[in-house]
Order: C-alpha cells, then sequence, then structure tokens
C-alpha cells in the first residue's frame, strides 16, 4: 500500500484541452505525488490555439463545491487560478480563511487569454489592498505585473515569483523571487528557448503549489517546479503538453 500523499486544492476554470486550469493542475498535482482535489470558477470553450469564451459559476457555486470537496481532508496549500474579478477572488478567499483557516494561498493572476479576451481590465488598487495581503505566493509574468503596477522597490505584501518568459538574452527564462522579508532569489535555467505549450503558467504555479505540500521551502519548491515545467514543455513538438514524473 501506498504512503498517504500531501492533498492540495486547485480553484481554477475548466480547459476541455486540458492543456490549462484544473484538468492541467490536476495532472501536475498526480505526477509530482499530490492528491489533487479541484473547484471550478468557469467553463470554458477553447483549445490550445483558441479561446472563445468563459461561463461563470456564482461565487455561491464555487464555495459549495469547495466546501464539499475539502470534506475530511487536510488541505495547507491551495493554488487559485481563473477568477471572474477581484472581489469574486475576494469572497472566495474569505470562505477559504473560515473553512482552511491555516491553507496558505498561491495565485496565478490570469488577466488575459489569446484572442484578446481579458478578465480583469481594471482594479489594480483593490488588488494591491484587499487580495495581496492575503496570499503566500503570486506568480504573474511580466505583463501581468506591470498590469498589476507591483512595485519591487516597495516592501512587498507577500512572495512574488516573477516569472522569466517574457524576457530577453541571458535574462530569458530565468525567474525572479522576491522575498517578503526582503531578497531576491534568481531561479535559472540553462535550456534556453523551449517550445511553447499551453497553459504553462497553470502548470508551473500547480507544481509550486505541490511541492511545497511536500514539504519543501519556496524557494526549492519554485527550482523543483521550474524543472518540471521544462520538462512538460520539451515533451513534445505540439501545444499541448505531455505530463510525466520528473526524471
Amino acid at each position: 500500500m501506498n504512503e498517504p500523499r500531501p492533498v492540495v486544492l486547485s480553484i481554477a476554470g475548466y480547459d476541455p484541452s486540458g492543456g490549462a486550469g484544473i484538468l492541467a493542475d490536476a495532472k501536475t498535482f498526480e505526477q509530482l505525488e499530490c492528491l489533487g482535489l479541484t473547484a471550478m470558477t468557469c467553463w470554458t470553450v477553447q483549445n490550445g490555439h483558441q479561446f472563445q469564451s468563459a461561463h461563470w459559476l456564482t461565487v455561491e457555486e464555487v464555495k459549495r463545491q469547495i466546501d464539499v470537496v475539502i470534506a475530511g481532508q487536510e488541505i495547507q496549500f491551495v493554488k487559485i487560478g481563473l477568477v471572474k474579478s477581484w472581489p469574486f477572488l475576494l469572497e472566495i478567499i474569505l470562505h477559504l480563511k473560515e473553512v482552511l483557516p491555516t491553507a496558505r494561498l498561491i495565485l496565478d493572476p490570469i488577466l488575459s487569454a489569446s484572442a484578446g479576451f481579458e478578465f480583469h481590465a481594471e482594479g489594480e488598487d483593490f488588488f494591491q489592498e484587499r487580495i495581496l495581503p492575503h496570499l503566500f505566493l503570486l506568480t504573474p509574468n511580466q505583463p501581468e505585473a506591470n498590469k498589476l503596477d507591483l512595485n519591487f522597490d516597495l516592501p512587498l505584501a507577500t512572495n512574488i515569483l516573477l516569472k522569466g518568459g517574457h524576457a530577453s538574452g541571458a535574462d530569458l527564462g530565468t525567474d525572479l523571487l522576491y522575498l517578503v522579508h526582503g531578497g531576491v532569489v534568481k531561479i535559472t535555467s540553462d535550456k534556453g528557448k523551449l517550445p511553447d505549450k499551453h497553459g504553462t503558467g497553470c502548470i508551473l504555479s500547480a507544481a509550486i503549489t505541490a511541492h511545497l505540500a511536500k514539504g519543501h521551502s519556496l524557494e526549492k519548491a519554485c527550482q523543483l517546479a521550474k524543472q518540471y515545467l521544462e520538462q512538460c514543455m520539451e515533451s513534445n513538438p505540439g501545444i499541448l503538453a505531455y505530463h510525466q514524473k520528473t526524471s
């Protein structure tokens, strides 16, 4: 009989291609030997190349999913992905504080999709004042950090992993982990340019969540998650990743 696995929860959208959202998170959790639970915020019409629409569940519907799926489970880390709005997210966070008071929250701030869909066109002040203080980790890429008006020269309200996939030259693929208590850690790669994949942000944040649940430090979890993501990106030449245990 196998040893018990850490239990983790993903709250995100449903992508029928399996490349992103709760399906990608569940694949990642399984390969990294965590028991993955999910709660769906919306169902989408999309594939690896195009996004057509999102059909949102209500806050109460998401809360009911959370309450049922976590019953009897011990969960210390929760990953959150696509949400309808920042006020919607705040309601979910406040509910999590009630039902999972010790859980740490990892947010992948999905602001847009392919085909020009924008999920959060405004509300940076609300995000910084009402959302950030509740998080353990935020995982934006550079365009998302710009839209959220994050200032890394000021004291931070949470740990932030600034992903380097939009960088160029020697900085390509180098992620910067800004720690809430000060200091910056470089998460480097020698892979160079890798084949594009749909859902890389989902995979990375889910992998970080899994490694944190397995007891790794934040820095180590980010390093191991990056290795897992790179393996997914190298898995095949297509847009949808194959998931497998880290070699």
